[in-house]
């Protein structure tokens, strides 16, 4: 009877989309979603505040519902040094009057192992089964994770019962920390409600739009890409740039040295539906990255039938197949230039519904929910 009833999930997570950063840590909301689908979730997250906010004295604890699932958030004032000590201390609050509810949870998921780090100062967690989901691009950088979080990843990863990597890659860079606690794979997921093919259109200007979705920092490779785009023959092409950060204005300014700024839009931030939108009117999807972990909007753009020309680093080619797209040598323009130029003649040869299927199939929500349900329910029997 037990093992037919509904877990109790407590998802932790430092990263979770608010109100004040609605872009940061989208795919750990896309696990609430999958993993509400089986099992009744409540997620918890800090949210560090810059300046003001809404009018509203910090810190705060906002416990709402947001597509159906408790969403507890703790806004704090965030400080100049020592944001991860502060960040853990509201974090650890909000955690403790959820536990003065009568809240009892059947297995905790946290998503980024110092996530977990409250389930050490509360004695209430320390007997809950403890599952963690891995997505940290600091296993793989090129420094390493450092020695103090590397001591800190030991000491939570071998508290957990299992430890969910999203992509083998990362498994393989988790495994020194692990020990001998069981690692599974557990892939991003994506709303195929959302990144679907039914809605699939030209471009109001008739012409071929390649697109780009991603932060706006040196490790997404824009600056390759804007490389790449000024070497391709085809000088009606249009890129569209979706995402912002620290170096949005250096890339403008490089679109302009390399001749394309005229064929170069730069959208900015926009929400996951303005994307699908966005998505269903392009052409050709482009990541260049220097490293991924997973490349979670690979599989979005593969969910709305989008072919793929990406780079083969780290999990990505894990996501992307051949049904899916091309992948070319990373840290190359002319490597890149090349995979959109062979991916422009064989257009015509990657049928959106297909694309969309085999995404589907791999990480919807219902795939990858069941998955990870299965896999939380078997740490308690």
């Amino acid at each position: 009877m037990l093992k037919n009833k509904k877990l109790k999930i407590l998802m932790l997570s430092v990263w979770y989309p608010s109100k004040v950063s609605p872009g940061k840590g989208t795919f750990v909301k896309e696990f609430a979603r999958a993993l509400s689908l089986f099992s009744e979730v409540t997620v918890v997250s800090p949210v560090p505040v810059s300046g003001e906010f809404q009018g509203k004295e910090l810190p705060f604890i906002n416990d709402s519902a947001e597509d159906g699932i408790r969403t507890i958030l703790a806004y704090y004032k965030k400080p100049v040094f020592f944001n991860l000590l502060k960040g853990l201390y509201y974090f650890t609050k909000a955690l403790k009057q959820l536990l003065k509810s009568s809240y009892k949870p059947d297995v905790v998921n946290a998503h980024v192992y110092y996530s977990a780090l409250p389930m050490l100062l509360i004695p209430e967690l320390r007997k809950v089964p403890l599952a963690v989901s891995e997505h940290s691009s600091a296993f793989i950088s090129k420094n390493g994770i450092g020695f103090i979080r590397g001591i800190l990843a030991g000491i939570i990863f071998r508290r957990a019962k299992v430890i969910l990597p999203v992509s083998l890659y990362l498994k393989d860079a988790i495994l020194e920390f692990s020990g001998k606690i069981p690692v599974e794979i557990v892939p991003n997921t994506y709303d195929r409600l959302l990144f679907n093919t039914s809605a699939r259109k030209d471009a109001e200007d008739g012409k071929t739009h390649l697109l780009f979705v991603g932060s706006l920092v040196p490790v997404k490779g824009v600056d390759i890409l804007l490389k790449s785009f000024s070497l391709l023959k085809d000088r009606s092409l249009i890129l569209d740039i979706v995402g912002d950060g620290r170096k949005r204005s250096e890339y403008e300014k490089l679109a302009v040295v390399q001749g394309v700024a005229e064929r170069v839009k730069f959208h900015g931030f926009l929400t996951k539906s303005e994307v699908a939108e966005l998505m269903s009117k392009s052409n050709i999807f482009v990541l260049c990255s220097r490293t991924e972990t997973f490349g979670c909007v690979l599989m979005e753009a593969a969910g709305a039938g989008l072919p793929v020309v990406t780079v083969r680093v780290g999990g990505v080619p894990e996501v992307v197949n051949e049904s899916m797209g091309v992948l070319v040598k990373p840290d190359s323009p002319e490597a890149f230039a090349e995979g959109i130029e062979k991916m422009l003649s064989m257009l015509d040869k990657f049928e959106p519904e297909t694309i969309a299927a085999e995404a589907s199939v791999r990480f919807s929500h219902e795939k990858v929910g069941e998955k990870l349900a299965d896999i939380l329910r078997k740490q308690l029997y």
